[in-house]
Order: C-alpha cells, then structure tokens, then sequence
C-alpha cells in the first residue's frame, strides 16, 4: 500500500479544530511514541531510502519504527495502548505550483503486547541496530472520505496538521488525484500552502539540536 501525505506548521490550531470538527468525522486523541532503530547496510540501491534514513558512503541507513500508541476515541474514555512495527520508503515530491508532498511505500504489523516490543527491541540491538531517533507527538484526529487528518503537537518542534491518504495504485493520474485531495483540505482548513513543510520530523529535530549544540 502506498501512503500518500502532507504536513504543515499550524498557526491557529483552535480555527482548524472547529472547521474540522464542522466537516470530519473525530477520531480521538492518540499519543504516539515512536523509537526508531537503525543499522547501516551496503548497498548499491541508491534510490531507496527509509523514513529516517538517506543514503551513506557506500550504503544507506535502514530504519524501523516501534510506536507505542495510546488511543483515547472519546474524551473521559480510558485510553487504550497499542504497539505498532512500521517499515517506510520514502519519496518526496513536489507539484507544479511548488508544493510538497510525501508518497510512502508502507509496510506495517501490530505487535501484541508491550513484551513483544521488548523482545524485537533486544533483537535488534543484538542484530547490530542502534536507537536514532524518539519522538514524541499528541494528536487529535479525524476522517474526512478517504483521509485522515490529525492536528499534531510534536515535542520540541510545535504543531502541525498532517494529512494522509492510502491507496493501492501509484499511476500519476491516482497520485495527482490524491494530492489534489490533499491540498483541498489544507485550504478548508485556512492553512497557507507556504506553511507545507517539505523536511521530515527526523530532520527538524536534527536541525534543532545541531543549533541547540552550538
């Protein structure tokens, strides 16, 4: 499956929340840990990068997500934890009027239990990956047709409205026809389309504690 996506800074989250909530579906508060475990591997595949990896002298990083996630569908609900294992291929592209956006080839499977994250933690360790990134984010979510939108306080960096969408097919005329979708929700939403930002979180927390460091 291909996940096709977007995200902006947001500027004035209470006026996204009442124009979402007058015109989506909500799906509850989700808080997302995510630990991202990475090992360096040769490679001659140059085109072929992981969500927070980029290409090395001769190889690549490759990069594999274990998310905690706690899901809270209605407000007073108790929240509910669930653990996640995600693999991503990114691609960046950009539209003919500049703006960016994200075609992912995601492969995803939930783990059963806190223990079971654990146990793959260790074997990865063992296996020779290292921890290169945590990330923590609070979102609030909603379903408008066949997207998913969540309004996304992200820790050290601020907040953010993302939207994504799934498809099966990757031909230009389905992937224009998302992105369009994409962008129709940013402008509902009064979003500036010079508010997209292109750079993944993994590079925006870089960038932060490089300035931090200096």
């Amino acid at each position: 499956m291909y996940e096709i996506e977007l995200k902006a800074w947001l500027d004035d989250r209470q006026k996204a929340v009442d124009i979402l909530s007058s015109m989506a579906s909500y799906d509850g508060i989700h808080v997302k840990d995510d630990t991202y475990w990475t090992i360096d591997v040769d490679s001659g595949k140059a085109d072929c990068s992981a969500e927070t990896g980029s290409l090395i002298a001769g190889g690549r990083h490759v990069t594999i997500r274990i998310r905690k996630e706690s899901i809270q569908k209605n407000k007073g609900d108790k929240p509910e934890s669930i653990f996640l294992v995600t693999y991503k291929k990114h691609t960046r592209k950009t539209g003919p009027g500049g703006e960016s956006y994200e075609v992912n080839d995601e492969k995803e499977f939930p783990l059963p239990s806190q223990d079971a994250a654990q146990t793959l933690s260790c074997f990865l360790e063992d296996a020779g990956f290292h921890i290169s990134l945590k990330k923590h984010k609070e979102t609030e979510g909603w379903y408008k047709d066949d997207y998913h939108i969540e309004i996304c306080d992200v820790e050290k960096l601020g907040v953010f409205i993302e939207i994504e969408t799934i498809t099966a097919e990757k031909d230009s005329e389905t992937l224009e026809s998302r992105k369009q979708g994409l962008l129709d929700i940013i402008d509902k939403c009064g979003v500036p389309r010079e508010r997209i930002e292109e750079r993944y979180y993994r590079e925006l927390l870089a960038e932060l504690e490089e300035k931090q460091g200096t």
